[in-house]
C-alpha cells in the first residue's frame, strides 16, 4: 500500500461549459455521506440530448481516498430502468451510507478532485473512466469555505465520543489526515505513527475515563507486511479531539490476529430448484442492494446494514458493516451466513419472504465457533454439507 496524505491538487479548467458532449444538460448530483469510512460514491445525471437521439445520461464514480484513488466509473442510460437501479445499487449498496445532493460545480469539483488523486499516485484510472474527461473541461472551482462545506456534507453526524475515537483513529492508521484534522477542535492533524504504513482498522476498543473526558484506545491494525496492536491516548473537548498522543505499538502473529478476531458463524443451506443464474440481485429484499461478484465456482452477495452505526460501538469490529452473506454455487446450493443468531434470523426471513421462496428447500442449519464459509469457498467442495461432514471426520 502506498503512503497517501491525501495532498489535493485540483487540475486547471474552469471554462463554463454546461453540456456534455451528447448536449445533455445537467439535471442532479449526489454524494455519498461515507467520507469518514474513507470512502465515496458519486452519481451525476445529465437530461436530454437532441432530437435524433434524446437520452439521460448516469454517471457513477467510487473513490477510495486511502489506496485506490478512483477506482470504478460506470455510466448507463436512465431510460433503461433495471440496469440504472442495478448500477446504482452495486455503487453504494456496500458503504452504509446515504446520498446528499450537490450541486454540478461541486460534482465537476470532486471529479477533478479524484482525477488529479490518481495522477499524483500514478494510479491507472478504471476502465471507461475516459468518456467522463468531458468534466475536466467544466467550472469545478470552489472556495476553500465552499470545500469544507463539502466535505462536511459528505461526512455522516457524529453522535458520541465512542463514535468519534473509532472515526479519528480510523482516519489516522489510514493516513487520511485531512479528513481526521477535521474531527479535530484544532483542525490540524499529525500522523500518530508515521513509522507504520497505511493500515487497515480492524478492531478498537475505547475505554472511556469516569469523566467521559478522556479515551485509552487498543486498536488491531493490518499494514502492508505485518498485523499489531496500537495503544493511544485521546482527549475530548466537546465533540472534537482536544489531543491524541501515541502511546505504544507492538507487531502480533497472524495467528494472534486471528484468535483476536475470530467470532462464530451460523449458516443455512438451501437447495434451489432453478438455474444458479435465477437467482440474481433482484430475487430478495437484501439482494438489491448486495455487493455481488462471481468466486469459487458460484456468485456472492455481501449484503450490509444500510447505516454505519457500528462505528459507534465501545469495541469497534470492521466485519460488523455486514449483516450477512449468500453464496449461490454453480451447483444450485445457496448458502446464507451471518456472524450472529439475530443476523441468520434476517437472512432467513429475507429468504421466506423472496420471489426465490418455493424453489428453496433448507437441507442443513448450523453453528460454528469460527467463520467456515470462507474455508468451504476455498475447498474445492462444491456441497457445504458434504464439506462440514469431510472436515468433521478428519476431528
Amino acid at each position: 500500500m502506498k503512503d497517501k496524505r491525501t495532498i489535493f491538487k485540483v487540475l486547471e479548467g474552469g471554462l463554463a461549459k454546461t453540456t456534455t458532449p451528447g448536449y445533455q444538460t445537467f439535471s442532479s448530483a449526489w454524494i455519498t455521506n461515507t467520507r469518514l469510512m474513507g470512502v465515496v460514491a458519486m452519481g451525476i445525471h445529465w437530461h436530454g440530448g437532441t432530437e435524433e437521439d434524446p437520452s439521460d445520461l448516469y454517471q457513477f464514480f467510487y473513490f477510495d481516498v486511502e489506496e485506490l484513488g478512483l477506482d470504478r466509473y460506470e455510466e448507463c442510460d436512465g431510460r433503461n430502468h433495471t440496469l440504472l437501479s442495478e448500477t446504482e445499487a452495486s455503487f453504494i449498496g456496500g458503504l452504509g451510507g446515504r446520498k446528499v445532493a450537490i450541486s454540478q460545480k461541486e460534482a465537476v469539483f470532486l471529479y477533478q478532485k479524484f482525477l488529479a488523486f490518481n495522477h499524483i499516485y500514478q494510479i491507472p484510472m478504471p476502465e471507461g473512466s475516459e468518456r467522463a474527461a468531458f468534466l475536466c473541461d467544466m467550472d469545478g472551482d470552489l472556495s476553500p469555505e465552499e470545500e469544507m462545506a463539502l466535505f462536511r456534507r459528505a461526512c455522516t453526524r457524529i453522535t458520541s465520543r465512542t463514535m468519534l475515537a473509532n472515526y479519528y483513529l480510523m482516519r489516522s492508521f489510514g493516513k487520511d489526515l485531512d479528513a481526521a484534522a477535521t474531527l479535530r477542535e484544532d483542525g490540524l492533524s499529525t500522523d500518530l505513527f508515521p513509522e507504520l504504513s497505511i493500515a487497515t482498522f480492524h478492531k478498537n476498543q475505547v475505554r472511556m475515563a469516569e469523566d467521559q473526558k478522556s479515551a485509552q484506545c487498543e486498536s488491531l491494525i493490518e499494514t502492508e507486511d505485518f498485523y499489531c496492536i496500537a495503544l493511544t491516548e485521546l482527549t475530548f473537548s466537546g465533540m472534537k479531539i482536544a489531543e491524541s498522543r501515541p502511546l505504544s505499538w507492538m507487531k502480533i502473529s497472524d495467528q494472534e490476529a486471528f484468535l483476536n478476531l475470530t467470532h462464530s458463524e451460523f449458516v443455512t443451506v438451501y437447495d434451489y430448484s432453478r438455474l444458479p443464474a435465477e437467482f440474481r440481485r433482484g430475487s430478495s429484499e437484501y439482494t438489491r442492494n448486495a455487493t455481488i461478484r462471481q468466486e469459487h465456482g458460484g456468485r456472492t452477495f455481501m449484503i450490509y446494514h444500510p447505516d454505519n452505526e457500528h462505528v459507534g460501538e465501545q469495541t469497534y469490529y470492521l466485519f460488523h458493516d455486514l449483516i450477512g452473506t449468500y453464496h449461490m454455487t454453480n451447483q444450485g446450493q445457496l448458502i446464507a451466513a451471518a456472524a450472529t443468531l439475530q443476523d441468520i434470523r434476517r437472512l432467513e426471513v429475507d429468504l421466506h419472504f423472496s420471489d426465490a421462496k418455493y424453489d428453496l428447500t433448507m437441507s442443513g442449519s448450523y453453528e460454528f465457533n469460527q467463520p467456515v464459509l470462507s474455508q468451504f469457498l476455498q475447498s474445492g467442495y462444491t456441497d457445504f454439507n458434504r464439506f462440514i461432514e469431510a472436515i468433521t471426520l478428519q476431528d
